[in-house]
């Protein structure tokens, strides 16, 4: 097993498989929500009339336009990087894998940073498809979402180096970001005049060598596809990829040993008081769902919205 940056990723000699989201979906989602952006804002300009006999108040119809405007402007975006180089994240070669665990929707991060895993097919003790079921709260509802894996059990004796670097990539933040609070400071304190433009002329250089995240892209999207579970398995979520899971499983049998699929159910209610909620929380925090793992928090500790967020920062950064 070893890590590897964007920059020095080994190449797959010979017949290779990459595993890469679809854009079609966000292409969709994309008309989908533009199409209805335009047609509140079009019914808005007619004094809220909404072609079929019922009319709605035009201010109204306008702040609907704007928002599937702006959900339209985010799925287009998400198209665009989809169509980008850094979209994939297995690729099979005759002998090994290399599983890139750095979302292609954070592609304006480092390329410096080691971000993919070679793992020779000696180091896969088994392979397995898992299906999982998860229950969460919103307001009063119970939303159910279900996810479909790939679980690869390793046996390699490196994996605590893999875990270390799934953390940082968990806890990453763009240069930019502190670049921007180190300006604020140095003004804040008056600092020299050459301090001051010496930290300008390093985000102007920043913003050059990542133009979309330098500037534009200063944050970092919570889709973490690659996370380690115990004992060892590292799992891939594969909603969205292709080739299709079984496909995959298919092509592969030859090479690696194939497990039963399984399915689970993961339940991240409130009502499941026996469940011990500091592991759900935990869990939450790993998947990227920070959003179910405050609300978990709140219901626990009864902390304030602000409380509760800070509470789950940490727990992201540790």
């Amino acid at each position: 097993m070893k890590l590897y940056s964007i920059t020095d990723s080994p190449d797959l000699y010979g017949e290779s498989i990459t595993c890469r989201y679809s854009p079609l979906k966000s292409l969709l989602f994309s008309t989908l929500f533009l199409s209805i952006s335009l047609f509140s804002v079009v019914s808005a300009y007619h004094g809220g009339s909404l072609g079929f006999g019922e009319s709605m108040p035009p201010a109204l119809l306008y702040i609907l336009g704007s928002i599937f405007g702006g959900m339209a402007l985010m799925a287009y975006s998400k198209f665009l990087k989809a169509l980008q180089s850094a979209n994939w994240i297995v690729k099979f070669g005759a002998n090994q894998i290399l599983i890139k665990y750095r979302s292609y929707l954070n592609d304006h991060l480092p390329e410096e940073d080691f971000v993919i895993v070679e793992i020779p097919f000696s180091e896969i003790e088994w392979v397995r498809k898992t299906k999982e079921t998860v229950y969460t709260e919103d307001s009063e509802s119970t939303l159910t979402r279900f996810y479909t894996f790939l679980d690869f059990k390793l046996k390699s004796p490196d994996v605590e180096e893999l875990k270390s670097a799934l953390k940082f990539e968990r806890t990453r933040r763009p240069p930019i970001e502190s670049m921007n609070h180190d300006l604020f400071i140095a003004r804040k304190y008056k600092k020299s005049e050459q301090e001051i433009n010496e930290l300008k002329e390093r985000i102007r250089i920043e913003k050059i060598k990542h133009p979309r995240g330098g500037g534009r892209i200063t944050g970092v999207n919570k889709h973490y596809p690659v996370r380690m579970i115990e004992p060892n398995i590292l799992r891939v979520e594969w909603n969205g990829l292709r080739p299709r899971i079984g496909q995959l499983l298919n092509l592969l049998q030859q090479k690696i040993t194939i497990e039963p699929e399984i399915k689970i159910k993961s339940d991240y209610t409130s009502s499941r008081s026996s469940i011990n909620l500091d592991d759900q929380i935990l869990d939450l925090v790993e998947r990227g769902s920070k959003l179910e793992a405050i609300k978990l928090v709140r219901i626990k500790y009864g902390y304030s919205l602000t409380e509760a967020k800070g509470f789950v920062e940490k727990l992201g950064d540790k």
